[in-house]
């Protein structure tokens, strides 16, 4: 057995426990980011249940994703200016708000895009419905993966 392969084996192990360790830091010790990792999950499982074809799957849950990623890396920004000095500066105060704010602006423009998402799908479901009235919701869910 070559050791190399064992050596990057156990690097690879010791990565996916330091991504659990960093996963179960951020939903143990940061609300925000547990709200947005529920939000985020339910997001996922209704775009890839309801959208209407496999693009606006895609698209929507990894736009999904993202809010996740955004609420992370404001997270991280947070820790590090804490890390930096937790004595009160305006520039340490002014960088908080700032990554706030970016956080913040995704996600309204994500809701915005999920706005549009919901009627796209609410107007497909219709003309589906439209075209197959004896079928059920289920019938359409299966459909959208069709397209």
């Amino acid at each position: 057995m070559d050791i190399n392969k064992w050596k990057i084996n156990n690097n690879n192990y010791n990565k996916i426990l330091n991504i659990k360790s960093g996963l179960l830091y951020a939903i143990n010790n940061d609300f925000t980011f547990c709200k947005s990792f529920i939000f985020s999950f339910i997001l996922i499982i209704i775009n890839i249940t309801f959208s209407p074809n496999l693009l606006t799957k895609y698209i929507s849950s990894s736009l999904s994703i993202l809010i996740l990623i955004f609420e992370l890396l404001n997270t991280i920004i947070e820790l590090i200016v804490d890390r930096i000095g937790l004595k009160y500066n305006i520039l340490s105060k002014n960088i908080k708000d700032m990554s706030a704010l970016f956080v913040f602006i995704y996600t309204v423009c994500y809701l915005c895009f999920s706005l549009f998402i919901i009627k796209y799908m609410y107007i497909s479901y219709n003309k589906w419905k439209l075209q197959n009235k004896d079928k059920k919701l289920f019938d359409y869910i299966i459909y959208t993966f069709s397209i």
